[in-house]
């Protein structure tokens, strides 16, 4: 009877050291479900892991071991368009009159300072809006990033969002 029990449990061993897990979502821009972003270049550190978004904003990542993974978001893309009111709502931001806040924040950054959005930044959108410039110092697209914490055996969702650099509003695309 013993003999019968070794084989069966060293048959279960493989499966328990390679258990892994799967990572998906949706890209859209600025959370919003009916405008997905499709060819968006999902990378996951560590090992340099990436995927592609389809046509509906889909990505997936699988077979992924237990650990802690950061996402990293990028697009070819072209730009959408920000306007005199992304340029306005980044000025009240910096005189304190209306705040921006996550992914809205970060786009605002357009010289890629790594501050908070300021005058500078409101200018430099002036200066594409109206054909002045034709590129943002940094660069087009924001992305939210996370970092998961994979246990190796589950199903994760986490949706991203995504927004043209200082386009504030949300609403150019």
């Amino acid at each position: 009877m013993l003999l019968f029990l070794i084989p069966v449990f060293i048959s279960c061993v493989p499966v328990l050291l390679f258990a892994q897990s799967t990572l998906e979502g949706t890209v859209t821009y600025n959370g919003n479900p009916s405008k997905p972003l499709a060819n968006v270049t999902i990378t996951l550190q560590p090992g340099s892991l990436t995927t592609t978004t389809d046509a509906t904003g889909f990505y997936q990542f699988t077979g992924l071991g237990p650990g802690s993974y950061t996402s990293t978001g990028t697009s070819s893309s072209p730009f959408s368009a920000s306007n005199s009111i992304d340029a306005l709502f980044i000025l009240k931001h910096f005189v304190g009159i209306a705040p921006l806040y996550g992914l809205a924040l970060l786009a605002g950054d357009v010289n890629g300072t790594g501050g908070t959005p300021n005058s500078v930044d409101a200018l430099l959108v002036l200066k594409r809006w109206t054909g002045q410039i034709t590129s943002f110092p940094a660069g087009d697209w924001r992305f939210q990033q996370f970092t998961l914490i994979i246990d190796g055996t589950s199903t994760y969702t986490q949706n991203i969002n995504g927004l043209c650099m200082g386009d504030v509003s949300g609403d150019a695309y």
